[in-house]
């Protein structure tokens, strides 16, 4: 496979055969949701932006809480309280003083608290897309995704809504990753972009850490951070190339596969799901135990690829750009809507700017913190 990177240079790749499938997926979704205006679904944006108003005056309260978000300014605006434990805990460490003018309103509601319901949907099942995207009704402007709750914004206003018809329904992971999608949309307008990465390092540098599912990435941040070093994010961080390579944190939640839950016993503490690890991941809530280890960021140095050695130690050994973008693009193009050459090519070029490496796990896992604070001091 060829691609055509953001400088011109021609690339050759060895891309895997599950690889090209997640491209067609991707692309599909964002012919489909081609950027032509749609006057429905600017009509359906008003009327929902509507209810959310009558549901403000339901509950007798708006509840702001305001967060710095890849530098950007952003209000969650909350009609009424149901929604607040569910969606600010993983943002904690982002919060900030209220700002006259936020470069981001998203307005939160619930039906089974205000007792508003949502203006009747004007789409039929059969324009469902991958994700909940509904076909046609996406526009360069409005975005729409419908899964469980309804997520949609105006990135002409800057303004979005989510929207979920019982708190009790909505998806645990809601409460792990809260509004990634909207914020997603928001954040690919400023050529900033939600990768599947975790971010470990120092107060001024860090490695990104990625690789498929099961790899290592969240027990190798999470150890991280109970061993004194700075933490971006164990899933998901954002990235921008400008004017260097830079990860910055979204939040500061974490997961453990349960049976690794005794593996980090210091993260016990923060725990927030103990009683449904049959059903779930752990899920930790890092804020207030390990307050001081949260970074909003750092400039990338490196990119480590983990890979599970079965032996004591672990070791660091180079790796070549090519493997590292298969490891780091598909899933960060699957998780997203409409990801596509965009996000790509903030990759591609991220992983030219700097040195990649494969992270060889030990079963020794204390190590690993040590391992990766020793390499970060080595470079220049």
């Amino acid at each position: 496979m060829k691609w055509m990177n953001p400088d011109g240079h021609m690339q050759h790749l060895l891309i895997l055969k599950r690889w090209n499938k997640l491209i067609t997926v991707s692309s599909y979704a964002e012919i489909s949701a081609a950027d032509l205006s749609n006057p429905e679904s600017a009509l359906f944006f008003q009327n929902v932006y509507q209810a959310f108003s009558d549901a403000e005056q339901s509950t007798g309260a708006t509840l702001d809480r305001y967060y710095m978000i890849g530098g950007f300014t952003v209000r969650l605006r909350f009609a009424g309280s149901s929604l607040i434990p569910i969606i600010t805990p993983p943002l904690a460490h982002l919060s900030i003083e209220p700002v006259s003018e936020p470069s981001l309103t998203i307005c939160l509601s619930d039906s089974s608290s205000t007792k508003i319901t949502l203006p009747p949907i004007p789409w039929d099942n059969a324009d469902y897309l991958q994700f909940g995207l509904i076909n046609g009704f996406n526009s360069k402007d409005i975005k729409i995704l419908h899964n469980r709750a309804l997520h949609i914004i105006d990135l002409s206003q800057n303004i979005a809504i989510y929207w979920i018809s019982d708190t009790g329904s909505a998806p645990y992971y809601h409460s792990i990753t809260p509004l990634r999608t909207i914020l997603h949309w928001w954040l690919h307008k400023h050529r900033q972009f939600i990768i599947h990465a975790a971010a470990v390092g120092l107060s001024d540098r860090g490695v990104l850490i990625t690789g498929k599912g099961g790899a290592g990435k969240s027990t190798t941040a999470l150890s991280c951070i109970v061993n004194g070093l700075k933490y971006v994010g164990d899933e998901n961080c954002i990235i921008s190339n400008s004017p260097e390579p830079y990860a910055h944190s979204l939040y500061s939640s974490g997961t453990l596969e349960a049976e690794d839950v005794d593996r980090i016993p210091q993260l016990y503490s923060s725990l927030i799901n103990a009683d449904r690890l049959d059903v779930e991941k752990a899920v930790y809530y890092l804020f207030n135990k390990y307050q001081d280890n949260l970074s909003h960021g750092f400039p990338v140095k490196a990119v480590l690829v983990p890979k599970v050695s079965g032996t004591n130690d672990t070791i660091i050994r180079k790796l070549s750009a090519a493997q590292t973008l298969v490891a780091l693009a598909p899933g960060s193009l699957f998780q997203l809507p409409g990801a596509g050459g965009e996000s790509f090519h903030a990759m591609a070029k991220l992983l030219k700017q700097v040195p990649c490496y494969t992270l060889e796990l030990g079963t020794d896992l204390y190590q690993i913190p040590v391992e990766i604070k020793k390499f970060l001091e080595s470079l220049p």
